[in-house]
């Protein structure tokens, strides 16, 4: 008998990592994305854009369509979604944003997600 999911499975928290051989957004796009997320954030804590560094960027597919991040009270499409975790750093504070491929969907994760 499988175990039950886990707590983060049932909020779609997973990332799974893709293949990296194969070829992935080109770079001037995912600049694009990091300037995007780097303004979402910027926009939500009231920051300068420029003060947000970026840590890591790693290219992932989200267990749904929530891109990792559920709100309570919503309901996503239960679909592999491509797309990036960015790891910015603000005052030795670590801001993750999750993206899907294109960037045309961002969500600030918080409470470790």
């Amino acid at each position: 008998m499988p175990s039950p999911p886990s707590p983060a499975a049932e909020r779609g928290a997973l990332a799974l990592p893709l293949n990296t051989s194969e070829p992935s957004a080109d770079e001037s796009a995912l600049e694009e994305i990091e300037a995007e997320a780097r303004k979402l954030l910027a926009d939500e804590l009231n920051e300068d854009e420029g003060d947000f560094k970026l840590n890591s960027s790693e290219k992932v597919g989200w267990s749904d369509a929530s891109l990792g991040c559920p709100q309570e009270g919503y309901f996503y499409a239960q679909v592999i979604t491509p797309g990036y975790k960015l790891v910015f750093n603000l005052e030795d504070m670590p801001y993750t944003v999750h993206t899907n491929t294109d960037g045309s969907l961002m969500v600030v994760c918080r409470d470790g997600q």
